[in-house]
């Protein structure tokens, strides 16, 4: 059977420091991204009718999208704190996903919190719902 388990991955936010260390984030539940998608400008012109009918496209730039998560909010975490303070603040962070697989995958990337919303059900726990923008390419090693 091919395949890993997600169970276990780490979503690490950086301290910004040289050399950089990376705190796991507290609470961290379905992780999603990071991604990587290509822009692509229209390049059809009249002398396109030779490829019968057909749009043609250029890449232009890649982007590495978003990842979205959410916590199980503690309002006395110290990541929860730092990533509140990163997007009131618009700081560009390191960040790496580090997959439990063997062996061990890292998807790095510098993202901005773009999003971190509440969301408080009825029947449930308290989390917060983050974006972050990926801003820059996304390397796995």
């Amino acid at each position: 059977m091919g395949g890993f388990k997600a169970f276990g991955t780490l979503l690490q936010r950086g301290d910004g420091n040289a050399p950089q260390n990376f705190t796991t984030v507290a609470n961290a539940k379905d992780i999603d991204g990071p991604g990587m998608k290509g822009d692509f400008e229209e390049t059809t012109t009249h002398s396109s009718a030779a490829n019968g009918n057909f749009k043609e496209w250029t890449p232009t730039l890649q982007d590495g999208g978003n990842v979205k998560f959410d916590i199980l909010w503690d309002p006395n975490d110290v990541t929860h704190v730092g990533l509140q303070a990163d997007q009131t603040g618009q700081v560009r962070r390191d960040f790496q996903c580090v997959f439990p697989t063997a062996p061990v995958k890292t998807a790095s990337f510098a993202a901005y919190v773009d999003d971190f919303s509440f969301k408080a059900p009825v029947k449930g726990m308290i989390t917060r719902q983050l974006s972050l923008k990926i801003s820059g390419p996304v390397t796995i090693a």
